[in-house]
């Protein structure tokens, strides 16, 4: 998880001599975070260790007792009223987004400039920036023996999405639509009954659109594992020729 790179970036020591300084255990410490993640942290805890630390993830920011050495904004609720709360005056403050930006304030330096360290999915070199992809993988998770074969399957492409504001995406849909008969399965130019996200009607299909909703650098989401788990070819769309 991001929040043991956080200290490993800290390991010069900024961290203990702080904690030491207001005589606080180094043993014990714990991430707050704004009110956007609720409890969906809670799975990796209520504890656990990171680099011999006993590492807490206090989504409800109510251990006044132990030390915080970190405050997670998630991009969608960071308001400047926040960034100014007293409780937070000394403590680091992390800036966390799976957002491209076309849809969120990471290209105002500005603004960016209120955060110690920025967490994303984008490969930055900057020192204060971490790596922080989407999803995980690995060699295995597409190595995997198709559970349908190929030529059993009934539907050829499929789009499944809800956001038809996404350009250039549904304009590339509408267009391919006139070329090919696509399954629109989603709420976005449906024209059949919606197949929910993870139903193994998806495994039917032989290609998947997994365009995403904006065409940035590094940006991607889950919509192309969606294609890989149902042993199907994603259709990706790319800028400046770079997928």
């Amino acid at each position: 998880m991001f929040v043991c790179f956080f200290l490993l970036f800290h390991s010069d020591g900024k961290v203990q001599r702080g904690m030491l300084q207001r005589g606080m255990s180094m043993h014990e410490v714990r991430f707050a975070s704004s009110n956007f993640f609720g409890d969906d942290f809670s799975h990796y805890g209520p504890e656990f260790n990171c680099l011999g630390f006993t590492l807490y993830w206090d989504y409800n920011n109510s251990m006044d007792s132990i030390p915080m050495v970190g405050y997670v904004f998630h991009s969608r609720d960071t308001a400047p009223l926040d960034l100014l709360s007293p409780s937070l005056i000394g403590v680091p403050k992390i800036f966390l987004t799976h957002e491209s930006p076309a849809h969120e304030p990471t290209t105002d330096q500005k603004w960016m400039a209120n955060f110690n360290i920025i967490v994303s999915y984008h490969r930055s070199r900057s020192a204060n920036e971490f790596f922080f992809p989407y999803f995980q993988t690995s060699a295995s998770t597409f190595d995997q023996p198709m559970k349908y074969e190929f030529e059993d399957k009934t539907f050829d492409i499929g789009f499944g999405h809800s956001n038809c504001d996404a350009q250039p995406r549904t304009a590339i849909v509408q267009n391919l639509r006139k070329h090919v008969y696509v399954d629109c399965y989603g709420t976005c130019l449906n024209n059949r009954p919606v197949i929910p996200y993870g139903d193994d009607e998806l495994h039917k299909f032989k290609i998947i659109i997994a365009i995403e909703n904006s065409l940035c650098e590094d940006y991607i989401s889950e919509k192309i594992l969606t294609a890989y788990n149902n042993d199907a070819i994603p259709l990706i769309a790319s800028k400046n020729r770079v997928p």
